[in-house]
């Protein structure tokens, strides 16, 4: 994707009739096209030879005489079909006024050609010579003479076979523009380059076996544009290189050998910078940054560059900027948001990219992303949602199993590409495309129509939508159906799948030719043999394809050249039984496939080899040489011949062959093997050798591989792992002593390991070791007495190893441990007395521990604790006394500790306590009084305390505290009248207080509440009248407070936004005065079924946006004035069978969107002014048997977007109007049997998109037969 500062013009000029006209009428005399073949012209051009300056000469035939007829006077001569031959010496020497001299009309076809010409010596005498352009002439030399054409500004001798420049060159004193571009055989550039002063332009790209550059070129002090791509030999720039002081552009890409730019780059002038494909280039300049003009940059395919140096933040003018397939690149500046003109970031496919920094979310002009194949990106910055995208490209981010809420905030974003992601990931993606109404996916269920002797296929010819999956192939039972659909010139489709259900394929599949832009293509369930032509030239047919899939294909036994998709990054073959061989067919004539990075096979239960080279020669290269996740899964038989591609992430189960047994042999590959994953393996002793391979493995993982009882010998080769996890190996018993060997882990997780009864004392040399975590090790019985000697330990996890029972007492020389978790470890008691020794500790979390009966008091010591988790310990009596003297402490959590009677009074002392949650300790009856000395309190939670009656007074001290949360204390009858002191508190949550009757009327003074939920406080019967004074309050919730019979009248709250009334059955009615509630938004009222009416008084909440009754039984009208909310946006009124009727003010609800009626019996009829809400984009209608009809006036709901009908059972047609409904996408009907057709009209829907009638018997079967031609151009339609 070109940057709009390099887009280039379209490539043809339209031009008027007339203007050609005049303009062929003016030039009619200066200009000739001559034919060489024809003689009957020459004696034409006497004629005209006075006037004539221009002329081209066509289909020369090595006729010399033709010159003779040239005109003397020309200024430009053009060859055209000059086909490579010799011209004359003299060809030129009555031609001594020519300027333009082209004699680029070579034919293409070199077997024809001679091998080599020369230029004719009559060039001599074009002494007025300014542009001369020899593309393509097989010119191996220049004549001593050229030097002598001293006006010569342009020399284009692309493609030319020219070995040196003659020195001779560089007296061309007024030369700007020089291309020798395709010069393949050019092995050198003169010495004195630099004196061509007015050289503008230099293109040597493709210059292959070119090494060097003179250090005269610095000397070029007007050159704007140099092009040096493909100079695959250049090892080197000139050390002054960076001093072209007015070079503005730069094509330095494919120098596959240049390892370093030069120090010391100025370049004030260069604004287009492109590297792509120095595959080399380790490093970029520690001063790169100093390029302050640089607008363009393109470091792709630069696989050894790590990171950008610090100064690159500095080019404040950047708007491009690629990076994809820097495979090492592990991180971006943290100032990248410096970048602040950037506009375009490719990081597609950089492997080893964790994390964004936080700062790119500040890129304000930033409007297309790419993401995609960043296979270590896990999260995306929390703000990622202030950005202003356009378009966000995220494929196969196989580690991403979330992405933030707040891309649904995009509201800029027009493409969201995010294929094949996990369960969750999907959900959300199509959550966002709904949200942002961006053009999503159309899934068609083709089906035979049988009135009309066609499938449904037919219906798709004028279907819009960026993914496309076509289910259920097999029903096209006539191949004509699918031409029809023109499936090639629908190219805004991305996406395609293409599915059948095991019978059918190749005369469909032929007609089914995709669109050339498709980028996503997946075929499921094919069942002919072979494949049509076009997916034998899909290179052709589909250059921009990046991910294939092929899924069930039960009969076809060969693939087509896949491997010569030059844009495919992702291939996944799954269950294709037949193919037994892949070899070089695969990879065609198209040579490597050099963007390919992710390959899965899974269930090819015969396939036996892959070829991954031409041949078995030793000097070959890898076919596929930049593979980053190699996944094969249930492929027993399957070899890699004669090596496996060499891949940063290997995925192996129960494919025991695929790993090397003679290494990866000479081949040469960037790529480094660092993760590997072995599942359900049954490996004998010779294949573990095999991993004697992967000495670069940073990441081991071994799960369900049975008869396992110790590591592999062979894993000591492994001196760089980094991180060894151990998974459901249920054989294991013992840990080889060699593992203390392997220094420089940094991580070791073992995980259900029901044999293993220790830990090797080797361990204690894993000095690097940082994470070590133990889940399920159930004969695990004591941990290495040394385990103290790993002093760069900062986590221990210890979660379900029952038979644990002590920690070693040298665990206090563990002074970089953060973290200790202890889980479900039942034997455990006591903690060692050294623990206070621990002094780096930061979180201690102890969960169902029940024979922990202490903890010790040495944890006084623990100054940087600042998490305590006690949870489930049920034999723990006391906490230690000195606990009062972690003054790092912010959180303490203790829950479900049924024997703690009281809580040490020292506690009082943490000073830097900010959350305490006390849950279902029941032994604590009453909370301590020295709880108001907690001055730094923000957050209290008491949960399951039914004996506790009040609570300290002390607590009105207590001024930082925002959060209060009671629940399930039964016996707390009132709150203190000190509450109203707590003057920072925000929140109130009071729930299961059943015996609670009131609050205090010293609420009013919680000038910052902001939320008030009460839930299950049954016994609450009013709420003070002073809660009206709460002007900072928000929301408001009461749920199942079934004895509260109003609200307050005086309710002057300001700031309410929400009003939540649920299950508050002797509520009967609300207060007149909420019409003062002015910032009100959101009212929602359930199941109340004593309120009888809303007050008049809610006309003037013109903030409110959404109304929602529900279960309101005892509701008969709603208020007259409700028509004057012309802010309200949903109505959802449900389940009020007492309703009879809606007040007509209801028409002036412009601002209206969603409008939903359920099961609202005692109405009969939809109001007739219904039309008369013109915005409305969504309604639905539910549990009306009685409602035989739709009003009219509905047709004038030009913005209705989605309609649904349900068990609506009196109503037979839907009206004939209804094809007036012009934006209408979604129409659903549901449990209408007694429906039975479809208006005509209905054919005129073209924005209709979704047509779902469920359990409607009557309609489906006409939809099938007589209704069927008034549905085939609608995208989907489903029927239940």
């Amino acid at each position: 994707n070109p940057s709009p500062l390099h887009f280039k013009a379209p490539p043809e000029l339209v031009m008027h009739d007339l203007v050609h006209d005049l303009a062929s009428i003016i030039v009619a005399d200066e200009f000739i096209d001559l034919d060489a073949t024809k003689s009957t012209q020459r004696s034409d051009l006497k004629n005209r030879a006075r006037y004539c300056r221009h002329a081209q000469l066509t289909n020369f035939k090595n006729d010399p005489e033709v010159f003779k007829y040239i005109p003397h006077k020309l200024r430009s001569l053009h060859f055209r079909d000059l086909e490579g031959l010799q011209l004359p010496k003299k060809a030129f020497s009555r031609s001594k006024y020519i300027r333009v001299l082209d004699l680029s009309g070579h034919s293409a076809n070199r077997q024809s050609a001679p091998s080599s010409v020369v230029l004719p010596s009559s060039v001599k005498q074009l002494k007025l010579i300014r542009y001369l352009d020899a593309t393509g002439l097989p010119i191996t030399s220049l004549p001593k003479y050229f030097h002598e054409l001293q006006n010569m500004e342009t020399i284009i001798l692309s493609n030319s076979l020219l070995e040196t420049l003659p020195d001779s060159i560089c007296r061309l004193s007024k030369l700007c523009y020089l291309d020798l571009s395709g010069s393949s055989s050019l092995s050198k550039l003169p010495a004195s380059l630099g004196e061509l002063a007015q050289l503008f332009f230099l293109n040597l790209s493709g210059c292959c076996i070119l090494q060097e550059l003179p250090e005269s070129i610095c000397e070029l002090t007007c050159l704007h544009h140099l092009d040096m791509s493909d100079c695959r030999a250049l090892q080197k720039l000139p050390d002054n290189f960076g001093s072209l002081l007015k070079l503005s552009f730069l094509n330095l890409s494919s120098c596959s050998k240049l390892t370093k730019l030069p120090d010391n780059l100025s370049f004030p002038c260069l604004e287009h910078l492109n590297l792509s494909s120095c595959h080399e280039l380790e490093n970029l300049p520690i001063d790169f940054g100093y390029l302050q003009k640089l607008e363009f940059v393109n470091l792709s395919g630069c696989y050894k560059v790590s990171m950008l140096p610090g100064s690159f933040c500095q080019l404040n003018h950047l708007k491009h900027l690629d990076l994809s397939d820097c495979y090492r690149l592990e991180e971006l500046p943290e100032c990248f948001d410096h970048l602040f003109e950037l506009e375009y970031l490719n990081l597609t496919s950089c492997p080893k990219l964790r994390q964004l920094p936080e700062s790119i979310c500040k890129l304000s002009k930033l409007r297309c992303l790419y993401l995609s194949y960043c296979l270590s990106l896990n999260e995306l910055p929390s703000s990622f949602g202030d950005l202003k995208l356009q378009i966000l490209h995220m494929n196969g981010l196989v580690l991403m199993s979330d992405c933030p809420d707040s891309i649904g905030d995009m509201t800029s974003l027009t493409q969201l590409v995010l294929d094949n992601p996990s369960s969750a990931m999907l959900e959300k993606a199509r959550a966002i495309e709904k949200r942002l109404n961006l053009v999503g996916t159309v899934e068609h269920h083709v089906h035979e129509i049988e009135s009309r002797g066609c499938s449904s296929i037919v219906d798709l010819v004028g279907l819009t939508c960026s993914e496309l999956m076509l289910l259920g192939l097999q029903n096209v039972r006539q191949p004509e159906d699918a031409d029809r659909v023109k499936l090639r010139d629908k190219s805004n489709i991305r996406v395609l799948k293409l599915l059948w259900e095991n019978e059918g394929g190749k005369s469909v599949l032929d007609r089914l030719v995709p669109p050339r832009t498709l980028e996503n293509f997946w075929l499921a369930g094919y069942m002919s043999k072979d494949f049509p032509n076009w997916m034998f030239q899909i290179s052709s047919y589909l250059p921009f394809l990046s991910e294939l899939a092929l899924n069930n294909l039960q009969a076809c036994d060969c693939l087509p050249p896949f491997g010569t998709l030059p844009n495919l990054r992702r291939l996944c073959l799954l269950k294709i039984p037949n193919i037994r061989k892949v070899g070089k067919e695969f990879y065609g004539e198209g040579g490597p496939c050099m963007k390919l990075t992710v390959l899965v096979l899974t269930l090819m239960e015969n396939l036996e080899e892959w070829w991954t080279t031409e041949s078995s020669k030793e000097d070959e290269e890898f076919l596929i040489p930049n593979l980053h996740h190699l996944e094969i899964m249930d492929c027993p038989r399957l070899k890699f011949l004669p090596y496996p591609p060499r891949s940063m992430n290997w995925v192996l189960g129960n494919s025991e062959k695929v790993l090397p047994e003679q290494g990866f042999g000479n081949l040469s590959s960037s790529i480094r093997p660092s993760l590997m994953v072995l599942k359900r393996c049954s490996f004998s002793q010779h294949k573990w050798d095999g991993l004697q391979h992967f000495p670069t493995l940073e990441k081991f993982q071994v799960i369900s591989v049975s008869g396992f009882r110790t590591l592999p010998e062979v894993m000591r080769c492994f001196t760089s792992l980094t991180e060894l996890h151990l998974k459901s190996l249920k054989d294991l018993e013992a840990l080889p002593v060699w593992l203390g060997d392997l220094g420089s882990l940094e991580e070791i997780g073992i995980n259900d390991c029901p044999n293993l009864t220790s830990l090797p004392e080797s361990m204690k040399n894993l000095t690097a070791l940082r994470k070590l975590k133990l889940n399920e090790c159930k004969g695990l019985e004591t941990l290495l007495e040394s385990l103290g000697q790993l002093t760069s330990l900062a986590e221990i996890l210890i979660h379900n190893c029952p038979n644990l029972t002590s920690l070693p007492e040298n665990m206090k020389n563990l002074t970089s441990v953060r973290k200790l978790e202890l889980a479900e470890c039942k034997d455990m008691d006591p903690l060692p007395g050294s623990l206070g020794q621990m002094t780096s500790l930061e979180e201690i979390l102890i969960f169902d521990c029940p024979n922990l009966t202490s903890l010790p008091e040495s944890m006084k010591s623990l100054s940087a604790l600042r998490k305590l988790t006690l949870i489930k310990c049920k034999g723990l009596e006391t906490l230690p006394g000195s606990l009062g003297q972690l003054t790092s402490l912010e959180e303490l959590l203790i829950g479900d500790c049924q024997k703690l009677t009281s809580l040490p009074e020292s506690i009082k002392n943490l000073i830097a306590l900010k959350i305490l949650k006390l849950t279902e300790c029941q032994g604590l009856e009453i909370l301590p009084e020295w709880l108001g000395e907690l001055t730094s309190l923000e957050e209290i939670l008491i949960s399951h305390y039914p004996n506790m009656t009040s609570l300290p007074e002390s607590m009105k001290n207590l001024t930082a505290l925002k959060s209060l949360t009671l629940l399930v204390c039964n016996g707390l009858e009132i709150l203190p009248e000190w509450l109203g002191q707590l003057t920072s508190l925000e929140e109130i949550l009071l729930g299961d207080c059943n015996n609670l009757t009131s609050l205090p009327e010293s609420m009013k003074n919680l000038t910052t509440l902001k939320k008030l939920s009460l839930v299950k406080c049954e016994g609450l019967e009013t709420l003070p009248a002073s809660l009206g004074q709460l002007t900072s309050l928000e929301e408001i919730s009461i749920g199942s407070c079934a004895n509260l019979t109003s609200l307050p009248e005086s309710m002057n709250l300001t700031a309410l936004r929400k009003l939540m009334l649920t299950e508050c059955k002797g509520l009967v009615t609300l207060p007149g005065l909420l019409g003062q509630l002015t910032s009100l938004e959101e009212i929602l009222i359930g199941n109340c079924p004593n309120l009888i009416s809303l007050p008049e008084s809610m006309k003037n909440l013109t903030a409110l946006r959404k109304l929602m009754l529900t279960e309101c039984k005892g509701l008969e009208t709603l208020p007259g004035s409700l028509g004057q909310l012309t802010s309200l946006e949903e109505i959802v009124i449900t389940k009020c069978p007492n309703l009879t009727s809606f007040p007509e003010s209801m028409k002036n609800l412009t601002a209206l969107t969603k409008l939903r009626f359920e099961e609202c019996k005692a109405l009969e009829t939809l109001p007739g002014w219904l039309g008369q809400l013109t915005s409305l984009e969504e309604i639905i209608l539910s549990g009306y048997p009685n409602l035989t009809s739709l009003p009219e006036s509905m047709k004038n709901l030009t913005a209705l977007r989605r309609l649904w009908l349900r068990n609506c059972k009196g109503m037979e047609t839907l009206p004939g109007w209804l094809g007036q409904l012009t934006s209408l996408e979604q129409l659903i009907t549901c449990d209408c049997p007694n429906l039975i057709s479809l208006p005509e009209s209905i054919r005129s829907l073209s924005a209709l998109k979704l047509l779902k009638i469920v359990r409607c018997p009557r309609l489906i079967v006409r939809c099938h037969r007589e209704d069927a031609y008034k549905i085939r151009h609608i995208p989907t339609v489903e029927f239940w």
